[in-house]
Parts: structure tokens; C-alpha cells; sequence
């Protein structure tokens, strides 16, 4: 961590997170305007204003990785509706793609995992998918995911905290169990990661 990250926390994933805004949607204007017979063509600045309600100038403040480019959760709302995306996807930084890669690998290696697979089947009964019981569930499957097993016990530390919080994350009461089962190792493998000490490139 970096001594401006020590006053200011967060700072170096700000910096990441302003840079993945900024590539993401280039890349995504690059073919998202679509000609009459759906053929993908640029999308200009212009007309992503015009269909998102968000100034010319700020649009282009966000493609130059402008250092005032901290677009609140509306603005990114309505770039993300103009795009039909989520707005997740426009903040990805390049190491959360990079991630996102290595966790559908890791997925494909586990999906037939005898042991993974009796841990997905505990979390299936209504008293076993309480959040703590989950949690600890997340934590023993991570080992054999092979994410938790860092040798600096402070970076341990961190390291399962991003993956208890990441796998907190997706509950949702239509999710069917061979979903679940598949959702669990990736988000285990995403939030696996020291982000405060990731490179700014």
C-alpha cells in the first residue's frame, strides 16, 4: 500500500476502477452503435449523449481517464442502460477480467468435485444457508479451490475476507442448486484477491 493509499484508503482501487470505466466503455462504443441492418458500427460520443441524458463533455472526460471522472450511481445507470449492459461491467478494472478469467477455469476444474459437490448439497436445506453457516461452508471449499492458502497470515486474513464477502453476495431466492453450485467456486476464486497490492497498470 501506498503512502497516499494509507491517508486516503481505496485510493489505488479508485485510480483502477476510473481506468476500467475508461477502457470498458471505449471498447464498448468502439462497436455498439449498430447500422439499420444490425451491423456493428462506432458509437459516438454525441449519440451516447443524446440517448443516456449525460453531457457531451462528461462522456468524454470518462474516455480520457480524466482524473475528475467519478461518475456517480445515476450517471452510471444511464450509460449502462444506453450500453444495455450492467453497470458492474463498466467498472471491471483489468485485474477484475483477468480474475473473472481465472475463476471460470478454476470453475470448470471443480465442477465434478466429489467434496464441493456434498458441500453445495449441506447448503441446500434451509438451516444450513444461514449466512455464517454459508460462510463457514465457503471457507472449507475454498481450500480445495486452492485460493486459501497464502503463507502471510495478515494477507490470509484479507485474502478470505474477500472471499466470505463475495460469496455473500449472490443469494437470490430463484437460484436453482446446480447454479449455486457453479456461482460458489467463482466467487470464491473472485474474491480472492489482495487488491490493495495489485499493480496499477
Amino acid at each position: 500500500m501506498t503512502s497516499n493509499e494509507s491517508i486516503n484508503p481505496g485510493a489505488g482501487i479508485l485510480k483502477k476502477t476510473q481506468l476500467g470505466l475508461s477502457a470498458n466503455l471505449l471498447r464498448a462504443m468502439q462497436v455498439s452503435g449498430l447500422t439499420e441492418t444490425g451491423e456493428p458500427k462506432k458509437l459516438s460520443q454525441q449519440r451516447l449523449a443524446q440517448t443516456s441524458g449525460i453531457a457531451r463533455s462528461t462522456i468524454s472526460k470518462y474516455l480520457t481517464q480524466h482524473t475528475d471522472a467519478n461518475p456517480d450511481l445515476e450517471t452510471l445507470c444511464r450509460l449502462a442502460s444506453a450500453l444495455n449492459i450492467s453497470p458492474a461491467l463498466l467498472l471491471m478494472s483489468e485485474g477484475d477480467w483477468l480474475q473473472l478469467a481465472r475463476a471460470l477455469l478454476e470453475v470448470g476444474h471443480v465442477r465434478n468435485n466429489e467434496s464441493i459437490s456434498n458441500m453445495i448439497e449441506e447448503l441446500g436445506s434451509e438451516q444450513n444457508n444461514r449466512p455464517l453457516t454459508r460462510a463457514a461452508t465457503v471457507m472449507r471449499m475454498a481450500k480445495y479451490v486452492g485460493v486459501n492458502n497464502h503463507n502471510d497470515s495478515a494477507l490470509s486474513r484479507k485474502m478470505q475476507q474477500g472471499i466470505l464477502a463475495t460469496s455473500a453476495m449472490p443469494m437470490h431466492p430463484d437460484f436453482e442448486q446446480g447454479i449455486y453450485t457453479h456461482l460458489l467456486p467463482l466467487c470464491i476464486v473472485m474474491g480472492a484477491r489482495i487488491i490493495d497490492q495489485e499493480n496499477h497498470s
